[in-house]
Order: structure tokens, then sequence, then C-alpha cells
């Protein structure tokens, strides 16, 4: 009984790392998109890698805080929007 009971979550464990993992690979190139497009060419010094990296990693920790409140809000608005369609 204890072997059958790891198979449903291993399956779970196994879902939610690969759901991680494309979180993580979309917020990296939009992080990195945000940056090349519109940071950079607004910023007329030059950057140390090190500089652009940690621009970067606020640019994705914005991003993914704004995706977390949205949902909360869509939480909350989707029953009038649903009314309202």
């Amino acid at each position: 009984m204890g072997h059958q009971a790891t198979k449903p979550l291993s399956i779970i464990h196994t879902k939610h790392l690969s759901l991680c993992s494309t979180m993580s690979s979309t917020l990296n190139s939009l992080g990195a998109t945000l940056f090349e497009d519109f940071v950079r060419p607004c910023l007329d010094i030059k950057l140390s890698d090190k500089t652009s990296n940690n621009i970067i990693k606020l640019i994705v920790v914005i991003v993914g805080a704004l995706c977390v409140l949205m949902v909360f809000f869509v939480d909350k608005v989707g029953g009038i929007i649903q009314v309202g369609a």
C-alpha cells in the first residue's frame, strides 16, 4: 500500500517541476527582452554584465509580482466579468 501512494505524488511533483521550469524560462526571456528593447536604449552609459544581470533580475521580480497580482484580481473580479458578458 505504501508504494501505491507514492505514484500519484511523484506525478504531481513532476508536473509541478515542469511548470516551474516553464515559468522560469518565460520570465527570464521576458526580462531579458524588456531590458534589451526598452531599458538599454534609454541608458546612455555602458553597463557591466553584473549590473545588466541585476536589472534583468529586478525586471523578472516586478513582472512576476504583477502576474501574481493579476491572478488575485481576476479571481476577485472574474465573477463580475462573467455576469457582465
